[in-house]
């Protein structure tokens, strides 16, 4: 039987959104407010998804804030999650520091568990770091990412060049890199497997490089 169950976001957390996002709403008479990003993200949905005996946990954009009632804190001490432990896991808010919970690998995921992620690249904010690789990789040998943090710089004949220095304040290039990270199950007998195939610039997160 194919199962889906949404592990999150908990009351606690859907309540703090909902306070955030009545914050954001003008007083009478006062200006309007600037509509920021918000973190962490608290209402972020993780899947627990059962097909025929493969389990995966699609982590979202999850990210921990130190509160044993949101975040994988919260899911841990449900007592109404599924049961098992995921073959794959899709690591939450592009592998950051900030979104690893140790109980989310020890008591939700198996050892050595397929992971993939996405990368995360504005302004001076690139994701994942070294460090997070490092970090995932203690827990599996099998990652994987949909893309690089590849530069693209554009040629530009020079008058089109000096014109834009001078019509805008900065000029970042854009990182053109793109793909896609599938895996397929197969049963063996009693034991399942899993493939994984890589598309465009998908590639092993050991190789990932930081916007180089």
């Amino acid at each position: 039987m194919n199962q889906v169950y949404a592990l999150s976001p908990s009351d606690a957390a859907k309540s703090r959104s909902l306070e955030e996002i009545a914050n954001l709403f003008p007083m009478a008479h006062s200006p309007k407010k600037r509509v920021t990003s918000r973190s962490p993200n608290h209402f972020a949905v993780v899947l627990w998804v059962n097909i025929g005996g493969t389990i995966l946990l699609l982590g979202s954009d999850l990210e921990e804030a130190d509160n044993p009632e949101t975040g994988g804190a919260r899911i841990l001490l449900s007592t109404t999650r599924p049961g098992g432990r995921a073959c794959l896991f899709k690591v939450p808010h592009h592998g950051s520091r900030n979104a690893d919970h140790p109980g989310v690998w020890s008591e939700l995921v198996r050892p050595h568990p397929v992971c993939v992620l996405t990368p995360f690249w504005r302004g001076s904010t690139k994701l994942p770091k070294r460090s997070d690789i490092e970090r995932i990789m203690q827990h599996t040998d099998d990652a994987y990412i949909s893309a690089d943090l590849k530069a693209k710089r554009l040629k530009r004949h020079k008058p089109v060049e000096e014109m834009l220095r001078g019509a805008v304040r900065s000029i970042r290039p854009l990182h053109s890199s793109f793909g896609h990270v599938r895996v397929r199950s197969s049963a063996v007998g009693d034991r399942r497997q899993l493939t994984v195939d890589l598309f465009g610039d998908a590639i092993p997160l050991i190789a990932f490089q930081e916007g180089k």
